[in-house]
């Protein structure tokens, strides 16, 4: 059974266009010095949303007590892992690292639900 696609309905409350700054891990070169990769920017409609106290205890206990932001999106976002940098969205005038990804999106419900720490400066 397949969910319904609610995309449109993400899209349907969004709140803004967002810049979204992307980047891969950083790599060495053959001599050993650290190659920093470039990262790039996308837009992505969204709807930003403080988050709630049952969001925060979805986060490590050692996260929990930052300024925390609930984005839905139709476009991926994504996590420090392997393969990326965690994603950095600037939404109300700061920029928030993406700590959590529920990929609604990539089983068939259209959209992407995110929580975002701010970056401490």
């Amino acid at each position: 059974m397949s969910l319904p696609n609610l995309g449109s309905v993400a899209t349907s409350f969004a709140t803004g266009i967002y810049a979204v700054t992307r980047s891969a891990p950083d790599t060495y070169d053959a001599d050993g010095k650290i190659v920093v990769t470039a990262p790039s920017t996308v837009n992505v409609t969204a709807s930003v949303h403080r988050a709630t106290g049952r969001d925060l205890e979805r986060l490590p206990e050692g996260m929990r007590a930052r300024e925390t932001i609930k984005v839905f999106t139709t476009e991926a976002l994504y996590t420090q892992d392997e393969t990326h940098k965690p994603d950095v969205i600037t939404a109300v005038g700061y920029d928030w690292e993406v700590v959590n990804v529920d990929a609604w999106g990539s089983l068939g419900g259209g959209y992407w639900r995110c929580l975002c720490t701010k970056v401490q400066p």
